[in-house]
């Protein structure tokens, strides 16, 4: 089949390029116009030309010439904007803090020690050597005797002072061997400081200090938590510990007495020691003071408790009188003083105890190396398996 033919029309059209022929009349009209426009032109073009001639010509100039172009005048904030876009682009290098040691082991030093600067060195590379991040002083023992030289007012130059090293000649030393620094020092068992400073217990008739036994039976006076000079004391020791450059302040002896039943009702009647909640708030109150001095200088307050005591129906008279109130006593790290069994599974028994019945507690423990040393080790890779501390003296 064959294909279908479809006619396409193209349309041409005539276009005429050419005008015909005007008349002279027109053509002499069409010169005189011509020439209008073209004067019109001539002076427009000048007026026109020029300006743009000289922009054309004076921009060459500024190519080839080193003038700057006008920018308006830098305001305060402009300047601080562009300070600080200038620190951000190009920040100025940090300097990096050496890390301090990390707290794995902490060694005691025997706290009868009177410390001069040859001894206390020797002891502080003793305990590098043996692999302890740190060193604890007892700035303070339980007979109430500075073992440093101390510039508080009312002990300095004082009977009671027997160190000869100030706080921070102690501090230095033990840093300089890249140990941190821990003091220990004694609270309320005091014999002989409290009195100097007006800290210690009064019998309520006013007629002298309070001894814990009869002068012939050899009795000593105790510092009483519910006087304002004690805790001030506490303060005080504390602030100077701190400032010197310890990092942990241990507060031991934080306890009272064992009250005979005179005492009750005879000879400190005046004080509520019959009352367990006010007990308590007082030695919180000495806890608080110790706190307060500490943290003036960035120092950390551990309180020390007996393990024993610790978990006893009654703690009255121990520096475990803290824990009876188990959720206050987790606002501060404890150093408990553990005695019991000296063994890996030992240990293992008290971490469980621990956290049965002090749930959420922070604490160390403090040891003693006159267990053999394969016992001393397994008990310290209890403890340290279970992330706790150990203090050995």
């Amino acid at each position: 089949m064959k294909p279908k033919k479809t006619n396409i029309k193209i349309k041409h059209r005539k276009y005429n390029l050419y005008n015909r022929k005007k008349s002279k009349g027109k053509q002499v009209l069409t010169v005189i116009i011509m020439i209008v426009i073209v004067l019109a032109l001539a002076v427009i073009g000048y007026g026109a030309g020029k300006p743009i001639v000289e922009y054309f010509s004076s921009k060459g100039n500024e190519t080839s010439d080193s003038t700057p172009s006008w920018t308006p005048p830098a305001t305060a904030e402009a300047d601080e904007t562009s300070s600080a876009e200038t620190q951000t682009a190009q920040p100025a290098p940090e300097e990096t803090a050496e890390p301090e040691p990390a707290l794995t082991g902490m060694y005691v030093l025997p706290q009868d020690m009177v410390y001069d600067a040859a001894s206390l060195k020797s002891a502080v590379v003793s305990a590098k050597n043996a692999g302890y991040t740190g060193v604890v002083v007892t700035a303070k023992d339980t007979e109430g005797y500075f073992l440093y030289s101390s510039d508080i007012d009312g002990i300095k130059g004082g009977s009671s002072v027997k160190g000869t090293l100030t706080a921070k000649e102690m501090c230095d030393i033990i840093t300089a061997e890249g140990l941190i620094p821990a003091a220990r020092f004694s609270t309320l068992l005091d014999r002989t400081s409290g009195g100097l400073v007006g800290g210690c217990y009064a019998l309520s008739d006013g007629s002298g200090n309070w001894l814990d036994a009869a002068p012939s039976a050899g009795g000593k006076k105790w510092m009483d938590p519910f006087s304002a000079q004690c805790t001030a004391f506490m303060e005080n020791i504390a602030g100077e510990l701190s400032a010197a450059g310890f990092k942990y302040l241990i507060a031991a002896d934080t306890m009272y007495p064992d009250f005979h039943p005179s005492d009750y009702n005879v000879y400190l009647y005046s004080l509520p020691i019959g009352d367990a909640e006010k007990r308590a708030d007082a030695l919180w109150g000495v806890l608080d003071a110790v706190c307060a001095g500490a943290e003036k200088n960035g120092a950390e307050v551990i309180a020390e408790v007996d393990g024993g005591a610790l978990f006893s129906g009654d703690r009255q008279a121990t520096d475990a009188e803290l824990a009876e109130d188990a959720e206050k006593l987790k606002g501060i790290s404890l150093l408990i003083d553990y005695s019991d069994d000296l063994t890996y599974s030992g240990a293992k028994s008290f971490i469980g105890r621990m956290g049965a019945q002090f749930a959420g507690q922070t604490y160390a423990v403090l040891a003693d190396s006159g267990a053999s040393e394969g016992a001393l080790e397994d008990m310290q890779r209890a403890f340290g398996e279970a992330g706790v501390t150990v203090f050995v003296k």
